[in-house]
């Protein structure tokens, strides 16, 4: 196994196509992609960061998809979160079995009150299926798969204050797990409430106790993915602490 060295690179989060260039400072191993240090990408400016990669490694890759690095470099989870943005556009291609299973495992150990693990989410894949989602939303994006986040009424947490139940946080914190696995993968997702709930009912035939809360398109972003306006227009820390 070849030795493992410290190096410097620069690497540039591209949000629209999910890719990293890294580039070797001091030999110059790699053709740069660019030279301006100055060049901001939608998430802001070029980050610098020491990581490990064995020369040959340097010499073989190139340019690298985030996910096939994880053994060379490991985003924070802050850092992961930044870089995340809805995807509103994505490529017709698969996503990999193995893949799709891993989402749907953080979805699985997610978090929910009282463990009672009310979660229950349908897999939508197929065309047909795929189909009966965009006549309950506008917001598919063209993505190959779609996972419907529910929770079962009978199955929730009730709060005995007021008899409010849990379903909805439990369907959230389990959405938001698939979301960044989806993220750590490299995969896109865009969390979307903006469905109607009737047709969903009547079009997968939903039980009862069963109550939709989001559909989560999944796939790889197409290359002309972006953030939306805005999307890093986020507010300062002391505007939404509560000093009451």
């Amino acid at each position: 196994m070849a030795a493992i060295h410290p190096v410097i690179y620069c690497y540039l989060i591209a949000q629209q196509n999910h890719f990293l260039n890294l580039r070797q400072f001091d030999r110059c191993i790699i053709p740069p992609f660019h030279t301006d240090a100055s060049r901001r990408f939608h998430h802001g400016p070029v980050k610098f960061r020491t990581v490990y990669m064995p020369v040959h490694e340097i010499k073989r890759r190139g340019v690298v998809e985030i996910s096939k690095i994880r053994e060379v470099l490991t985003l924070t989870f802050l850092e992961l979160a930044r870089i995340r943005y809805s995807v509103r556009s994505y490529k017709p291609q698969p996503i990999e079995p193995d893949k799709l299973a891993q989402v749907l495992e953080a979805g699985r150990i997610a978090p929910t009150a009282c463990n009672n693990q009310p979660q229950r989410i349908k897999v939508i894949t197929d065309p047909t299926d795929l189909a009966k989602v965009d006549e309950c939303t506008p917001c598919r994006f063209g993505a190959p798969t779609v996972l419907l986040v529910c929770y079962d009424k009978n199955v929730c947490w009730k709060r005995h204050f007021d008899g409010a139940n849990s379903g909805e946080v439990d369907a959230s914190i389990v959405t938001t797990h698939l979301m960044m696995a989806a993220q750590d993968l490299g995969l896109g997702t865009c969390w979307v409430m903006h469905f109607d709930p009737a047709r969903t009912y009547g079009l997968f035939a939903l039980p009862e106790n069963i109550v939709p809360v989001a559909f989560l398109p999944i796939g790889y972003p197409a290359d002309n993915a972006s953030p939306a306006p805005g999307h890093m227009q986020k507010a300062a820390l002391d505007e939404i602490l509560l000093k009451c």
